[in-house]
């Protein structure tokens, strides 16, 4: 990977559906176990647990199917991440007048030895358009504006909350909970 060139942790723009990575970043996270001498110096650390919370923004090179993105899917890693696998946390699709809509993605870090799919929250299918104005997705009530009114901007957020459960900083097992949608 090149010195700050955007990543895509979420494999998303492999297929040439028309996805572009924009920008990213590692979240990464880690505890700390320290050992202290007779004066309170540290004499020895140790870093356990350390994990990656990546999140990456798209932007669109064309009209873009939204049933592909599945919060609490697991995705394995590519490129410099290969070994890793990432959870689907959370969506947020944004479109605005004058602007590219806009997909952020965020996740989570899960050993790759973990299997567990069954638990998923499904985003409504819909299709992003290309065009750079706000648009109405998952037949949200925004169409009704009044004469003479125009929607400026449309936010859409799909996603839960990622649970772990931890043996000594290292996860375990995981799950999705919480869902929710917000138009």
């Amino acid at each position: 990977m090149a010195f700050q060139a955007p990543y895509d942790f979420f494999n998303l723009t492999s297929s040439g559906n028309g996805l572009v990575v924009q920008e990213s970043s590692e979240n990464a996270s880690a505890a700390i176990a320290t050992g202290h001498n007779d004066k309170g110096d540290i004499v020895a650390w140790h870093k356990y647990g350390e994990r990656l919370s990546p999140s990456a923004t798209y932007i669109l090179g064309k009209d873009y199917s939204l049933p592909s993105l599945q919060c609490g899917t697991p995705v394995a890693g590519t490129g410099d991440y290969s070994g890793k696998k990432f959870v689907y946390a959370g969506v947020t699709i944004s479109t605005s007048a004058g602007q590219p809509p806009s997909i952020q993605v965020t996740g989570e870090e899960i050993p790759s030895s973990i299997d567990h799919s069954d638990c998923i929250y499904n985003i409504p299918s819909d299709t992003l358009k290309l065009c750079h104005h706000a648009q109405i997705l998952w037949g949200a009530p925004l169409d009704n504006l009044g004469d003479g009114n125009f929607l400026q901007s449309a936010n859409y957020t799909a996603g839960g909350t990622i649970s772990t459960a931890t043996k000594d900083g290292e996860v375990v097992s995981y799950d999705i909970t919480e869902g929710q949608l917000e138009v």
